[in-house]
């Protein structure tokens, strides 16, 4: 005897005997269920309480077949017998066996189908005769789309693993109902398995006149063969009805219900429409995606793509839909083509390959319908690298220091082996890799590579450079025959040299075919290269003379002093700097000492007071520099910048101008072509004639080209001209972007 077990519906069987009793288990519910000659196969499921019906066909003859149900009180069940086996009647509460007994001697194959009250399942026991305010169910169903997707194949549809079963009875012809809730946009996967009269299921919404949204019916009993009606539909929002309506009395249905809400797409969220922000899925070899399409929607899948691959991209749906897939190609986005998934087969299932461009970086996929669809889309990715990171070059390089900048070394020795791809679809006809050798002049080595491809056409070339003019010194080569090894060797001297694979096909110029073909495979090929020296040669080395050490080591001495001495200027004069600085930050109001100074006459010393102290205070902080000049006539800050200016005594001036001092300060970003421009508030135009430091002017304008974050700089600036009052702006770009800072006042340069 073999025993198996329903647990939650009788579509789920689960053979536990040693005999290991075969059951086919379609996407549509229908079992198949083998018994051997004289072999008793027992069903256990849990019953509620209510009306069973199971009815087996045995392909046109069930006369050797004994089918029995024993429930939870021990009442026995016997199935009528003719052309198929019929059960039917009233079952209670708690465990329950399903016997099927093969009397014959012959293989029986016994399809069955029913409606059980199955613990877990909908019933009558949970509806209403009319559209009365009983509570609404709930409908399970899977997770996600995606991982509903995955339990899917393209032969099987998207058909819910996790979708509601709904087995009920009706005594008496008329209308069941069934209450659930919904909310705009949501999916409903109706499916109807085995009924034993006709029997119609609608899906009604929640207005005064109960539209009908979608419906499935069939017009007589059902057959276990046959394949189950399916449909999905979008809902609106609140309550809905699964309504079962029937003119036939003691009627008996198995159907499934799911119920996906939109944001069951993608990490709890719908995927995103047009113009919206959308997250690239990144993945390496494949992935699966899937989503549902409710009303007037349209998801957008975007995917890491990063170089030349091959693609193999599967689109499947529930009903057509209508995908267009575009390419981001050197930041830009492409048209790359348009399908609808009727397009493939019957079943909405559309597969294609491609090899995709080198300078691709995203493929963006589009779905739409105008009907209630759930998609998926299965993509697979094959990466053809050569020594496991990027295709090789394959032309030789110009000169050896562009070899070694470009071209991959690859190491010797015996039983090291390098792999790669030659990918004839995309052109890639050569792979070409360096090698080094140390020896002296007159050295030689003997060179052996060893070629591994599973073709006729491919090829492994030992070249000897002479980077001097890029000529080939020697050269030797072998091919592959089938799918033995070939080998060549070569003599050559010390240096940087050559290894090339390439397709013979592609060399002789016998590629017939177009750009990213297909049907065209790659090649795959490996090799080890060795080596063994076979000539020392001569070392170019001789022993000095003592005198010559010891004058070598007094002038890397020497040189080594000389080299240090501008950084020891650098330090000295920086240590000057800070010291004359932190004596500075101790005499507050420095303008008060030049006025002082100027006063007595000394000029001169006032002047070049002026000029060590720009460069002394620019050392010190901010806020401390400030207050060694003194209070500014003119203050301007931002969270970015503070900007101060100070009016100068006209007697320190070079040429009779106007002397100006401004201070700049950048707390945040970095200012890129910055200028400072300095406006009569009326009147002509100010002129610069003097500026210090030495820096680019122009008319009115200083220009400070960059100034960093954290950057503080004091200019002295003499302007000429008759104008009223004086206007400070600072402009430039941070970020990339154009950006002006501008105190809102003036100053009167008018003598105190």
């Amino acid at each position: 005897m073999v025993v198996l077990l329903l647990l939650t519906q009788f579509s789920m069987l689960i053979a536990t005997g040693e005999d290991g009793v075969a059951a086919e288990q379609e996407a549509n519910g229908t079992q198949g269920i083998q018994i051997a000659g004289g072999e008793n196969v027992v069903i256990q499921f849990i019953a509620r309480n209510g009306t069973f019906w199971i009815e087996a066909g045995c392909g046109g003859d069930c006369r050797e077949l004994e089918m029995v149900l024993i429930d939870s009180n021990g009442s026995q069940h016997i199935a009528v017998i003719t052309d198929t086996a019929l059960l039917r009647g009233e079952i209670s509460a708690g465990n329950a066996d399903l016997n099927l007994l093969n009397k014959g001697d012959v293989e029986l194959m016994v399809n069955i189908q029913a409606s059980l009250p199955a613990v877990g399942s909908v019933t009558e026991l949970d509806a209403s005769s009319s559209f009365d305010d009983s509570p609404a169910l709930v409908f399970s169903n899977s997770e996600s789309v995606t991982s509903m997707f995955a339990t899917n194949t393209p032969e099987t549809g998207f058909a819910d693993p996790e979708a509601s079963w709904v087995n009920a009875s009706m005594s008496d012809a008329g209308t069941l109902y069934w209450p659930f809730e919904a909310s705009m946009g949501d999916l409903i996967e109706l499916a109807l398995l085995h009924s034993s009269q006709d029997i119609s299921l609608q899906i009604v919404n929640n207005d005064s006149n109960h539209t009908i949204i979608t419906e499935i019916s069939t017009n007589s009993n059902t057959s276990a063969e046959s394949s189950a009606q399916r449909l999905w539909a979008n809902t609106g929002e609140g309550r809905h009805w699964l309504v079962a309506s029937s003119s036939h009395n003691n009627l008996s249905f198995s159907a499934r219900l799911a119920h996906h809400s939109i944001d069951d797409d993608h990490n709890g969220e719908d995927w995103p429409e047009s113009g919206q922000m959308t997250d690239v899925q990144e993945f390496d070899a494949s992935a699966s995606f899937a989503g549902t399409l409710g009303m007037n929607d349209i998801d957008i899948l975007t995917l890491n793509a990063s170089g030349d691959d091959l693609w193999l991209v599967n689109a499947v749906s529930t009903s057509s839909v209508e995908v267009n897939l575009t390419a981001m190609i050197d930041g830009i986005w492409v048209p790359f083509m348009e399908f609808q998934t009727t397009e493939g087969d019957d079943s909405n299932n559309y597969s294609f390959s491609f090899w995709s461009v080198e300078n691709t970086a995203l493929f963006r996929f589009s779905f739409s319908s105008n009907e209630a669809v759930i998609w998926g889309l299965e993509v697979q990715r094959t990466k053809f690298l050569d020594l496991d990171s990027e295709d090789a070059i394959g032309s030789i390089p110009w000169n050896q220091s562009t070899a070694l900048e470009q071209w991959t070394t690859v190491e010797m020795g015996d039983g090291v082996v390098h792999s790669g791809w030659l990918c004839l679809p995309i052109y890639d006809g050569a792979d070409t890799f360096l090698f080094k050798l140390e020896g002296w002049e007159g050295s030689q080595f003997h060179v052996r590579v060893k070629l591994f491809a599973d073709d006729t056409q491919v090829s492994a070339e030992i070249i000897e450079m002479n980077w001097s003019d890029r000529s080939i010194v020697s050269n030797s080569s072998t091919s592959t025959t089938g799918d033995v090894e070939s080998e060549t060797t070569l003599v050559v001297g010390p240096g940087i040299h050559l290894i090339r694979i390439h397709s013979i096909t592609i060399a002789d110029g016998e590629a017939d075919w177009s750009w990213g073909e297909v049907n065209v495979s790659a090649i795959e090929w490996s090799f080890q290269i060795d080596s063994i020296q076979t000539e020392e040669g001569e070392q170019p080395w001789f022993e000095a003379a003592g005198f010559v050490t010891e004058i070598s080591e007094m002038l890397l001495l020497f040189f080594g002093f000389l080299l240090l001495l501008p950084i020891i200027i650098v330090l000295w004069n920086r240590r000057i700097h800070v010291r004359r600085a932190m004596k500075l930050a101790g005499s507050k109001e420095r303008l008060s000492v030049l006025r002082d100074l100027l006063s007595r006459g000394e000029v001169k010393q006032a002047r070049g007071d002026l000029k060590l102290s720009l460069r002394a205070i620019a050392s010190l902080e901010w806020e401390e520099g400030i207050k060694t000049w003194g209070k500014p006539d003119m203050r301007h800050r931002t969270e970015n910048l503070d900007m101060a200016i100070w009016k100068l005594p006209r007697a320190i001036s070079n040429d009779d101008g106007l002397p100006i001092l401004l201070g700049i300060n950048v707390f945040r970003g970095t200012w890129e072509i910055a200028a400072v421009r300095f406006e009569a508030s009326s009147g002509a135009l100010w002129s610069i004639s003097h500026c210090h430091p030495k820096l680019l002017r122009r008319e009115d304008e200083i220009f400070l080209d960059t100034l960093a974050e954290g950057s503080r700089v004091f200019v002295h600036v003499e302007l000429s001209g008759s104008g009223m009052g004086l206007e400070v702006s600072l402009s430039g770009l941070v970020d990339g972007q154009p950006v002006a800072a501008k105190h809102s006042g003036s100053i009167d340069l008018e003598e105190e």
